[in-house]
């Protein structure tokens, strides 16, 4: 979680600059700071999960959209950084099947402990 942590910190930075940006400017720089936070993964699978949970960016770029993107994206770090919260769980299951998908995709391009992590989690919800 110290990745995740780190982040939040880095978009609560970013929130305070948010009145002075422009959207596209806000959905790049939480994108840096999201890539930052993966760098080990695949670029196809990162720009796979950035859109997908960036998207209250897009229904509302302020502070609230920009804060929901995080705490998704946030929860995404943990789990590819085999820290996830197992017990909170805080992804509902239909996000299992996409995340199943987009790792899936990329299997041949990520570290066996983390495609081994992130699969047995998947099992584990019954979304294989």
């Amino acid at each position: 979680m110290a990745s995740s942590r780190r982040f939040h910190k880095l978009v609560r930075h970013l929130a305070k600059d948010s009145a002075d940006l422009g959207s596209g400017e806000i959905e790049e720089r939480l994108r840096s700071l999201f890539f930052a936070g993966t760098r080990e993964l695949p670029e196809a699978l990162r720009d796979d999960l950035f859109d997908r949970y960036a998207g209250s960016l897009e229904r509302d770029p302020g502070k609230d959209g920009l804060f929901e993107a995080a705490a998704r994206l946030g929860e995404i770090i943990d789990l590819f950084e085999r820290d996830y919260d197992e017990e909170g769980d805080p992804l509902p299951a239909p996000e299992w099947d996409f995340i199943r998908d987009a790792v899936s995709e990329s299997a041949g391009d990520l570290d066996v402990e983390t495609l081994s992590y992130v699969m047995r989690l998947v099992v584990e919800r019954h979304r294989l």
